[in-house]
């Protein structure tokens, strides 16, 4: 420690004297200081520092002398949203009375340079007398299940491409931000605003020509996944309740995390979301003994056919303190624990390290189970399972994993085994045979056995820092899908884009899922994966004429929850995205490539949704092809009833061809169940 300061002290004192030369420097040769440098510091100046509104008005906020770049930035917030708010335009609305202030940190490369304040003092707004104008009465019999007034649009179909191709829309670029369900707003609240306060459309994080990230509704991370009957189900370690939970402040520290989140596809680019599992936590399957700090991080799921009936297995890590396992008769459930105990018991009493984190659970051909895992101070270990797969058989195997730190994962390929982890950030571990083996990249080793021993075979993934700028934990999943290999992975560019940073500038570590393919080589060798945002493309089309969840969407944004299980294993009031500084108008889902083949002169379209009845009288549903301004399909207003259930089938015009397919609302909708075509 005290070296550490010495050091400290010493580069200090050397940055002062560089500091120095450069301005001597400056003042003998002309030398001009970069513009956001100390001098340009001084002039960045708010154009008002105190402001006085009334409720509902509006002022707008400008940083004089700043001029933004690539690499440089201002963030705005307010210290009480309630009394004024703040977007990232620097417009400030007055909701009620009180004070605030508004603060406006500078960024340049994503590190705080300065923080400008300027305080808002609201005050009611003068009380006038205005002419009630009289309304129509709502019906006494709400409108369910039956056809709206409204007429939805009249619409002549485009011509369709033929319905083996799958287009690739460019037309939104990649945009910075997503909504807050807490800033929707309701058509009463738009003449309020400036127009430069909301958007028509929640903003998603994502481009049309991108797939990556996978999940826009939520943070999620460390995936693991299986193919069952044509799909591939992704379980994840739910970020997102850490977020949420965490007030959406600071960093990441994983303390909230108590639940798995579910998600699955059948095209690698329209998914589901199943909700969520909770593990431990007052209300987890695993409560009884959670043990220390009642986490669930890091899933392994494997299932195999037992007696003519398909059995589930989830493996997962608690604080690093023990491995757990549950087990379902469904990939989503509902889970349950069967042996009452922990798996393997990780926490050493002797000197209180963890040591047993990040399961990796594989079947073999002959039905025996095998699980790798990080134990005895960040080494990597194999064992055998016993043949309920809730057992173990024997003792733990030191791998010899060079420079392991956490993730392990295992397949099978041909004859051969793969072993693959993360490694660590250590440099002085890597010699001679290990000199090109990089911090925090995934490596693999083979073996003709299960149990090892494994021989060290490359450095196959690096860190997302490498591909996008932002250093990350790695943590991956490696599976064959419908004849093709796919790298699961998460990196923190859902944060980058969302604005998700904490006090000092810095990404707050909250995750995201994405995905890469990838081939085996002739030899069986791996060579590097790629990692981007374009991600994979769709690998088959989207049928409109089943019933669909309103949870399968390729994008999506704004205030609509996801649609979860009945079921005390999961939880509702998933946002359908995790952060905004933009107020919008609509919510919207989006389904890639939609095949409607020839048509029909009689198509129709049912839905379902539920809304928030304190909030919502009226709810504005829209659909269009191919944009969210496209060509529109149906655009109606609807009533709920007393519960707030909406359910309509209405006619449509004929539609063809191959379309991405967008869904849109303009109420509190909180459930948007499910949707169907018919021809």
């Amino acid at each position: 420690m005290r070296a550490l300061i010495k050091k400290h002290r010493k580069e200090k004192h050397m940055r002062k004297k560089c500091i120095t030369g450069l301005l001597l420097i400056s003042l003998c040769t002309g030398l001009v200081i970069p513009a956001h440098g100390n001098a340009a510091q001084k002039k960045w100046k708010l154009n008002v520092t105190k402001k006085t509104l009334t409720v509902k008005k509006s002022t707008t906020l400008k940083v004089k002398g700043f001029k933004k770049t690539a690499k440089s930035k201002i963030r705005w917030k307010s210290t009480k949203p309630k009394i004024a708010s703040v977007n990232q335009k620097g417009v400030v609305k007055a909701k009620a009375k009180g004070k605030a202030k508004i603060r406006a940190t500078i960024l340049i490369k994503g590190k705080k340079k300065a923080t400008l304040t300027c305080n808002i003092k609201v005050k009611k707004a003068a009380k006038t007398s205005v002419a009630k104008t009289s309304t129509p009465k709502s019906s006494t019999n709400p409108v369910v299940s039956a056809l709206p007034s409204v007429a939805p649009t009249t619409v002549t179909p485009t011509t369709a491409p033929t319905a083996s191709s799958i287009p690739t829309p460019t037309k939104i670029p990649a945009p910075t931000r997503t909504p807050r369900p807490t800033d929707f707003l309701s058509n009463s609240q738009l003449p309020n605003l400036q127009p430069d306060t909301y958007e028509t459309y929640a903003q998603t994080i994502k481009a049309d020509s991108e797939s990556n990230p996978i999940t826009t509704n939520g943070y999620v991370a460390d995936p693991t996944a299986i193919s069952y009957n044509g799909r591939m189900y992704v379980y994840l370690t739910n970020d997102q309740q850490n977020y949420e939970l965490g007030l959406r402040k600071g960093n990441n520290d994983y303390k909230n995390i108590m639940s798995i989140r579910v998600i699955s596809t059948a095209d690698m680019v329209n998914w589901q979301d199943h909700g969520v599992i909770n593990l431990t936590g007052k209300d987890g399957i695993c409560n009884k003994y959670a043990g220390d700090g009642s986490h669930s991080w890091a899933p392994s799921v494997v299932w195999r056919n037992e007696n003519g009936k398909d059995r589930f297995y989830l493996y997962y890590t608690n604080n690093g303190a023990n491995i757990n396992v549950v087990v379902a008769d469904s990939p989503t459930g509902p889970f349950r624990d069967e042996i009452g105990k922990p798996l393997i018991e990780g926490w050493n009493t002797k000197n209180n390290k963890k040591e047993a984190l990040d399961p990796g659970v594989f079947i073999d051909d002959d039905g025996t189970g095998y699980l790798a895992y990080g134990y005895t101070n960040r080494g990597a270990g194999i064992i055998q399972l016993g043949d309920d797969l809730m057992s173990t058989v024997g003792s733990t195997i030191d791998l010899n994993a060079p420079a392991f730190f956490e993730d392990s994962e295992l397949n099978k390929i041909g004859d051969t085994y793969y072993y693959s982890y993360c490694t660590d950030w250590n440099t002085d571990n890597r010699t001679e045979n290990y000199a090109t083996l990089g911090q925090c990249h995934i490596a693999y080793m083979t073996s003709k056995s299960p149990m090892g021993p494994y021989t060290y075979a490359g450095d196959i993934f690096d860190n997302a820092g490498d591909a996008f700028g932002t250093i990350s934990n790695n943590h991956h999943h490696m599976i064959e899908f419908k004849d093709q290999w796919y790298m699961l992975y998460h990196t923190l560019e859902a944060s980058n884009r969302n604005g998700n940073f904490d006090r000092n500038g810095n990404n707050a570590g909250h995750r995201c899922l994405q995905v890469n393919s990838f081939s085996i080589n002739e030899d069986g060798s791996i060579g590097k994966i790629n990692q981007d945002m374009k991600g994979v493309s769709q690998i088959q089309s989207f049928d409109p004429y089943e019933l669909t969840e309103g949870t399968v969407y390729s994008d999506c944004a704004g205030a609509i929850t996801s649609h979860m299980r009945e079921n005390k294993t999961y939880v509702e009031d998933s946002y359908f995205e995790p952060v905004t500084d933009v107020s919008y108008q609509y919510s919207w889902s989006k389904i890639s490539a939609a095949d409607f083949g020839d048509g029909s002169d009689q198509m129709t379209l049912e839905a379902n949704f539920e809304c928030d009845t304190t909030e919502t009288k009226e709810v504005t549903f829209k659909v269009s092809l191919d944009t969210r301004d496209g060509q529109t399909v149906l655009s109606t207003k609807l009533t709920p009833d007393a519960t707030g259930k909406v359910s309509l089938k209405l006619p449509v015009d004929k539609l063809t061809g191959v379309h991405d397919i967008y869904f849109a609302f303009d109420g509190h909708v909180k459930k948007f169940a499910n949707w169907k075509f018919t021809k």
